[in-house]
Formats: structure tokens, sequence, C-alpha cells
């Protein structure tokens, strides 16, 4: 059984204000630089060797704006996301690998690009983007722009990645809603799983069964783009650790691998509180961390006006006769019986070899992500995996795999169906 934000807090009795003061912390430590040791201070010392960036927040927004609507649905203008809004994740989708890896990584790169390092150490490489297009043709002729990327790597500093491995990009995702999704029961998963292997076999979805190293136990995963961590503070220990170099109790030795020397000989973090091992990230900063970002209020939604109702309407049938609506479940419940509405059942579910990645992350397979929770769509500003969709047309235009009977009605709407799909998406 995992251990979550919410129980770690309850075990250690903290009182409301304590909380308060841990969200408090937590901030600080998302959005305030880390800093690489040896420095004056033991509160942010530690970053790298190897990194990414240096703050949580260089990548993950924290203040959502709602954007335009996307009722303007074929966009051909360059809104390329920021690079440091990236990572390049490293498998070997073909080698064995331990039950308690997420994936197979590279033997001299790990398992993902640093594009930056300490003074002292040479960056792993330089990574860029290229746009690339193809298109998708409705039923009535109308045809949509669909962008992808070409990922370019050079400037190796220890050489080439080995023959087996792959590359995968994936942009860093909205946070919001976190807190709802870790509350949901284990048995509520559980459930809607059998629900759709009893009633929809073709579009079933299935958990991903992922290491916990708290417990060294196998448990469900329901964070990450294919489900491969169980709890945030796991979610967030994965990510300091790989975006910023910050060892914690589950990364308790630094990044580097047995080839990158300069790396191993680099100075390291001090710990904060005397007797304690000499993480990068101490456990309660970990647990704050987590907390803060738990605890980010979910945006509102954006009010449809009222001579879009009808279409609102016809969008969310449409919606249901697509059978979006299976693999997007509408309606969740948390432990405490708090009803909302992320329209995702959390399972992975294949989505074609257009969207595969080369990367198994613990049971989930190269094609499998989990279902995308579509509430909140006017605060995105980029869609999938690796953020190549511009708008929810082109989102729903990538969807293949089991999901293609879909997309075969999606491409059949006309265009007074597509904005009134549209509408409906925007207003969760």
């Amino acid at each position: 059984m995992s251990v979550s934000v919410s129980v770690a807090l309850a075990d250690d009795s903290q009182s409301k204000n304590a909380q308060e003061d841990l969200l408090l912390q937590g901030r600080s430590f998302f959005h305030v630089p880390w800093v690489a040791a040896p420095s004056s201070t033991t509160a942010r010392d530690g970053l790298g060797p190897l990194f990414n960036a240096n703050t949580c927040s260089s990548c993950h927004l924290t203040t959502l704006k709602p954007q335009t609507s996307f009722l303007k649905t074929i966009s051909t203008q360059d809104n390329t996301p920021p690079i440091r809004h990236f990572v390049l994740k490293l498998s070997q989708p073909h080698v064995q690998k331990q039950a308690s890896q997420i994936t197979t990584p590279d033997p001299v790169y790990g398992y993902q690009i640093a594009i930056n390092a300490i003074s002292s150490v040479s960056a792993e490489a330089k990574l860029s983007l290229q746009a690339k297009e193809k298109t998708f043709t409705f039923t009535d002729g109308t045809i949509l722009p669909l962008r992808h990327w070409q990922v370019k790597l050079n400037n190796f500093a220890y050489g080439p990645l080995a023959s087996e491995t792959r590359t995968s990009l994936r942009i860093a995702p909205t946070l919001m809603g976190l807190s709802f999704i870790e509350s949901i029961p284990e048995q509520n998963l559980i459930k809607s799983q059998q629900q759709q292997e009893k009633e929809f076999p073709l579009l079933a979805g299935r958990l991903n069964t992922v290491y916990h190293p708290a417990n060294q136990q196998q448990t469900i995963g329901r964070f990450g783009w294919k489900a491969s961590q169980a709890d945030l503070i796991t979610q967030t220990a994965d990510a300091a650790f790989h975006d910023m170099g910050l060892t914690s109790i589950y990364y308790p030795t630094e990044s580097c691998t047995p080839t990158q020397t300069d790396c191993l000989k680099a100075p390291q973090g001090r710990s904060a509180y005397p007797h304690e091992p000499s993480h990068d990230l101490t456990h309660p900063r970990l647990i704050a961390i987590a907390h803060y970002t738990a605890n980010l209020a979910l945006p509102k939604a954006i009010k449809t006006p009222p001579e879009e109702q009808s279409a609102l309407q016809k969008g969310q049938a449409l919606f249901k006769k697509m059978q979006c609506i299976v693999c997007h479940q509408a309606e969740q419940k948390t432990s405490s019986g708090e009803v909302f509405f992320p329209y995702s059942d959390f399972l992975l579910h294949d989505l074609g070899e257009e969207l595969a990645d080369h990367r198994p992350e613990f049971m989930a397979k190269t094609s499998e992500w989990r279902t995308t929770p579509l509430w909140r769509n006017r605060y995105k500003t980029h869609f999938l995996h690796d953020g190549r969709a511009r708008t929810l047309l082109e989102a729903i235009a990538w969807h293949g795999g089991q999901a293609a009977s879909s997309r075969e009605l999606f491409k059949q709407l006309s265009p007074q169906e597509r904005e009134a799909l549209i509408i409906f998406l925007e207003s969760l």
C-alpha cells in the first residue's frame, strides 16, 4: 500500500498551522532555485551535477490563465513550447530489466538526457526540436494540419547512445487537481478496469503495476503519462532526481553513471540536519513539495455562454456517441465520498503506433498511455505527452489503437458538430 501525502501528514499529527507552514515551505522549494554544492547554505545545496532545470517551476506552471477558445480549431502558427518544458527519456525496450526498475536505462546516459550541468561537469547533450507536419482530412474535405516533433541530439559529452537505446520526448504536465487523483480508492480503479473488461472489452483499459520504493512492493500506479508512479511523494522524488539531480531517501546516490567520471567526482550537497543522511532533498522537504503540489487550487471551469448551451449539449451527446466517455470517465469519488469530474479512468489504453514513444514503463507498453484528465481544457496550451497537439481537435486526430473507431466517427463530424464538441470539451 503506497503512502499518500495526506496519510503522511495525518500520521505526523500535523496541526492546521503546521500544515500551512508546510505549504509555504513546499512553495519555496518548488519556486526558488537550487544551487550547486558547495554553497553557503544547505537549504538548496546539491543541484546536479547533471540536471535539466534548477527549479520545479521552470517546467511546471502553477499560475494558470484561461486560454483563447479552441473554436478556431485549425492552427498553423509555430507555438513551440520552450525547450526547458521538455525532457528526453531514455530506455532500452528490448533489454531485460529488474522488477524495481521503471525501464532499462542507457548504460552511459541513464534514464534521461541532462541538458545542463554544474560548472565542473559537462552537460550530456544538446537537445533541439524540429516541427514536422502531416494532415488529417475530415470526410467533408476539411484538412487539419497535425504537428509532430523530430528530435535532434548533438554535442554528446560521453559518446553516442547505445544502439539499443530509444528516445522518448515528454512535456511537463499541467499540475491541477492532484490531491483529488491521489485520494481515489484503489478499489475504485480496479472496479473501473473490471467494468470495462465486461462491458467494453475492445476499449478496456488496465492498471499499471509499479514498484514502490518505500515498502519495496508492487502497487497501483496513477501519476505520470504512463501511470508509473504510485503517489505524489514518489512522483516528486522521481522528478527532483531526474530533472534536477536532487538525491532523496528514494534516490540516495547521484544520477552519474560509471562512465561519467567528472560527475562522480563533483561535490555533493550537505545534510541540513546533523545525524541525517546527506540527501539533497530531505524527507520533510520532499513531503513539503508534494504537499504544495497536492494543494494547488483546481481552476474554476469556464462558464459556457447561454447562446452556446444547445451546442454544449449536442457536443456532450457526440462525446458519448463516439464512446470517448468509456475511457474519459466523467465522475470519480474520493475516499471521503467527495465526487469530482476529471473525465479520466486513470487506466492505461493503447493509442496506437503514431503515439507510441518506444518507452515501456513497468507494465505499460510503448503505445499505452494513462487516460489524460479532460477537466479545465481552457487552461492548457498544449496537448498529448509531447505537446505536439496545439488544439483539442489535433489531439483527437492523433488517437489510434483502441481509440481508432472513435477517431473514425470523429472524422465524419460536420463543421457544426466539431464546433459543438469543442464547446463541450471547453466546459469541463
